[in-house]
C-alpha cells in the first residue's frame, strides 16, 4: 500500500539560471534520486521548488550533493517520507469523512505524522 522513500526537498533562486536547474536536477539523479517534480513554490521572489525522491540507503547522498552545488540552495527538508503505491478511489461522501478523520489526528499532540492515499 505504502512505499517508504527518501525525500529532498530544494529552493532554487528565482535569479537562477535555466542551466542551474539542469545542473540541479543532474546532480540529484546522479546522487540517486529516481524521480523530481518542479512547481512554484508560492513565494513572491518566485523560487521554484524542486521535490526529489530516492531509495531510503540514498537519501544523505542525495541531500549532500544537492546542498554542496554552487551557489547554494536552501533545503527545505530532507526526510524519509511513505508514498503510495496505488490511490484508492472514493465517494465525496467517504472522502468528506476521511478528510475529517485526518484533520482529527492530525490536530492531536500525540500524532506525528498522518499518511493517506485515496483520491476523488
Amino acid at each position: 500500500m505504502f512505499q517508504r522513500m527518501g525525500s529532498v526537498k530544494v529552493l532554487l533562486n528565482p535569479k537562477g539560471s535555466e542551466s542551474q536547474a539542469e545542473v540541479l536536477v543532474d546532480t540529484a539523479l546522479g546522487a540517486g534520486a529516481e524521480d523530481f517534480e518542479q512547481s512554484p513554490s508560492g513565494d513572491e521572489m518566485a523560487e521554484i521548488e524542486f521535490s526529489f525522491l530516492c531509495q531510503p540507503p540514498d537519501l544523505t547522498k542525495l541531500t549532500n550533493a544537492v546542498t554542496s552545488l554552487h551557489p547554494p540552495h536552501k533545503l527545505m527538508s530532507s526526510e524519509l517520507i511513505y508514498t503510495s503505491l496505488e490511490a484508492v478511489n472514493c465517494s465525496d461522501e467517504i472522502q468528506g469523512g476521511l478528510a475529517t478523520l485526518i484533520e482529527d489526528l492530525e490536530e492531536d499532540e500525540d500524532t506525528l505524522r498522518v499518511w493517506s492515499n485515496p483520491s476523488p
